[in-house]
């Protein structure tokens, strides 16, 4: 009998053994689901369930599976703002794969984390090696032509710029590994998310960015980790998302119930998180508003730090006009299938005007009132870009389900299509006049600062003039409401 009852224990015990571990992988192969974005308005959910990927794109009018790549053992996701990589190593290789392209490219035995990696819109990967704390790998075409450049200081992270640069957090400042440049400036906290011009870390330190300055640290907030969206900041904890405004004061709240919080991200104007495996946008109207009568759970403490003014940075906001009278918002009608129109540019055939010097692409999307459609970027060369300031002569190009409209920027003294003024701006405008340059129909409507219909000495002495005056300090709205 007792041998019946050992060889019936021994027989379980083998079937246990036998069926177990596929039912545990399968468990945590099910299990893995992280939240990406593109800073341009596009989530990205990574599932993971071995072998097998999808990549799932969101958008707040949209949501599409951007493929199922075979491609085991992937670890990470990084976009170049288009498109999007998979990051997975086979054999000992560490791979890119692109979903959407089907293309793979294989740089060797580098073993870079999400955080140091970078693909700029040019398809030039820049990344960075745990043990190699200095040195930054660059490749053209994905995986070609092999260079490297030395930091100065050890690398934190390396991340991509609105502008669409690669850029290196270092433990003393920015470094810009295209040019050599170093940039002494403050440090935020990992991890960060940057967005529309603004830095949010985990600490709930928010940050101004550029490329020129680096970190410039703005205000303390009790609320971590901190994010940037549509002029509002955004923390969250567990099951509850605590919206703030510019000043960090809470002034509304989103909770899920009892699901917890998965991951959260922020991209252009948009604010999304993974619930139950699932992703949601956030709208205005989900949060429940904090009034002075229903104080904050989740009080808000501002630092004695540097605090944003009332009105947000020109370089981020939108140009600040009083309520506009329905004479102000112009309109172009076209057969009924598009409008366009703004209460704070001027809109004349398929010329935007009245941009204030150094206005982002998501700042003038923001000053534009259209109907529900994909929206894509050009700069004055036709190169396409999702980040970064608007120059005279950049294209926004609308498209629906039956048509598509083109309309073109004019910031006035940009001549260059730089989005900025400066002393190349002069020297096209005097070479010009001499009749040793040509310039574009946009260029010649930037550099008519006196609205006279030509570009004439008159507004080449009034560009010089305002430029030698306030230099890189040249009040962004200078030349508008002329």
């Amino acid at each position: 009998m007792g041998s019946i009852k050992q060889i019936v224990c021994i027989c379980l015990i083998w079937s246990l053994c036998f069926f177990l571990p596929p039912m545990m992988t399968t468990a945590e192969e099910c299990s893995s689901i992280r939240l990406y974005a593109d800073g341009n308005g596009a989530f990205y959910a990574l599932r993971s369930a071995g072998a097998m990927n999808t990549v799932e794109c969101y958008r707040r009018s949209s949501r599409q599976t951007v493929g199922t790549p075979e491609a085991a053992n992937a670890f990470g996701l990084v976009t170049d703002g288009n498109e999007v990589f998979l990051m997975s190593r086979h054999s000992g290789q560490f791979c890119l794969y692109a979903p959407k392209s089907r293309e793979t490219a294989l740089l060797g035995s580098v073993c870079p984390t999400e955080d140091q990696i970078v693909i700029t819109p040019d398809r030039i990967v820049y990344l960075t090696e745990n043990g190699k704390d200095t040195t930054i790998f660059r490749y053209t075409n994905l995986c070609e032509n092999e260079s490297a450049v030395t930091s100065p200081y050890k690398i934190i992270r390396l991340f991509l710029s609105e502008s669409g640069n690669a850029c290196a957090l270092t433990e003393k400042g920015l470094f810009l590994p295209e040019t050599g440049a170093f940039i002494s400036c403050d440090v935020p906290a990992m991890p960060f998310s940057l967005n529309q011009g603004f830095c949010g870390d985990r600490n709930g330190n928010l940050f101004r960015f550029d490329e020129q300055n680096g970190f410039q640290k703005l205000l303390q907030t009790d609320n971590a980790p901190l994010f940037h969206a549509e002029g509002a900041l955004y923390s969250y904890q567990k099951d509850r998302v605590i919206r703030m405004d510019m000043q960090g004061n809470v002034d509304g709240y989103f909770e899920t119930g009892d699901d917890p919080i998965l991951s959260f991200a922020v991209s252009g104007d948009d604010a999304a998180l993974i619930c139950k495996e699932e992703c949601r946008i956030l709208h205005s109207s989900d949060f429940v508003p904090v009034t002075s009568s229903e104080p904050s759970k989740e009080p808000s403490h501002v630092s004695s730090e540097p605090s944003i003014p009332a009105s947000k940075p020109s370089d981020t906001s939108l140009p600040t006009t009083d309520s506009p009278s329905p004479s102000s918002v112009t309109e172009v009608p076209t057969d009924g299938h598009f409008y366009l129109k703004s209460s704070s540019y001027h809109i004349e055939g398929d010329l935007i005007s009245n941009i204030p010097i150094g206005t982002t692409a998501a700042v003038l999307k923001k000053g534009l009132d259209h109907p529900d459609c994909a929206l894509s970027f050009t700069d004055h060369n036709g190169k396409s870009f999702l980040y970064g300031t608007l120059g005279t002569g950049a294209c926004l190009c609308f498209s629906n389900d039956r048509e598509t409209k083109r309309y073109y920027t004019i910031v006035k003294g940009d001549l260059s299509g730089e989005g900025n003024v400066n002393t190349l701006d002069l020297n096209t405008a005097a070479k010009y006049l001499v009749k040793k340059q040509e310039l574009s129909d946009y260029a010649l409507f930037a550099g008519d600062l006196d609205n006279d219909g030509k570009l004439t000495v008159k507004d080449l002495c009034r560009l010089q003039s305002a430029y030698y005056r306030y230099g890189k300090t040249l009040p962004k709205d200078i030349f508008c409401h002329n």
